[in-house]
């Protein structure tokens, strides 16, 4: 580390950017977790909704589709607008749609949920690397480093979530 990153704010976990980026860092971790956490539930939530394979399919590329589509819009918004008003924005829309799912009765109310999630998820990840890089100069490579760390987390969490999830499901 430089002095003049010390001196100058760029601090990974202390400070006003320390927490920003800790934040940042945590919510892109619960976008990865919500991502990798519908896959694996699949199964189950054919069965709850007595729909078939290639639905439920439809419904996840979907949801994969509109995340990736919106990546240049969040990036462009994130420049008029805000960084931390995309971010919030993306991580609200992300919550209503993953409870969306959570509480469908039908295919269509699941379709929507998996539109709002996908739509939460591509609005955070730019906003959030801009953000990321906004912060930090000296430091950008180590906190980009961790920033991603944080993502992996999040996928590798999903999977030990599923099985927890399932093992609950299918106990009662």
């Amino acid at each position: 580390m430089t002095d003049t990153a010390e001196r100058e704010g760029e601090r990974l976990f202390t400070g006003y950017s320390g927490r920003l980026f800790l934040t940042v860092s945590l919510g892109w971790l619960f976008v990865q977790l919500g991502r990798q956490l519908v896959p694996p539930l699949l199964p189950n939530i054919i069965d709850d909704l007595a729909i078939s394979s290639t639905r439920a399919g439809f419904a996840l590329t979907m949801m994969w589709g509109v995340y990736a589509l919106c990546q240049y819009p969040s990036g462009r918004l994130s420049d008029r607008l805000s960084r931390k008003t995309l971010l919030v924005g993306g991580l609200g829309l992300l919550v209503v749609g993953f409870s969306a799912i959570g509480v469908a009765s039908s295919y269509p109310a699941f379709l929507v949920g998996a539109g709002v999630a996908g739509l939460g998820a591509g609005l955070y990840p730019t906003a959030a690397r801009a953000l990321v890089s906004d912060l930090f100069v000296d430091r950008r490579g180590q906190a980009f480093g961790l920033h991603t760390a944080s993502g992996s987390l999040g996928n590798a969490a999903a999977a030990g979530l599923a099985v927890v999830a399932l093992i609950v499901l299918f106990a009662f």
